[in-house]
């Protein structure tokens, strides 16, 4: 979660944890899901809500 907050590309986070960007498509939409958001801004916003740096 923390590089999907940080900007990164689907692609640019894929490579950082040597896997396929589908991977990171899957756990991003499934984390949106669990947390009813529907789009990548709305998921930055919660995510920085719930674990303030």
């Amino acid at each position: 979660m923390q590089l999907v907050t940080t900007s990164m590309l689907n692609k640019q986070i894929a490579a950082e944890l040597h896997t396929v960007e589908k991977t990171i498509e899957v756990h991003s939409g499934r984390v949106m899901q669990k947390l009813s958001v529907t789009s990548l801004p709305d998921l930055v916003r919660v995510s920085s809500a719930r674990n303030p740096a």
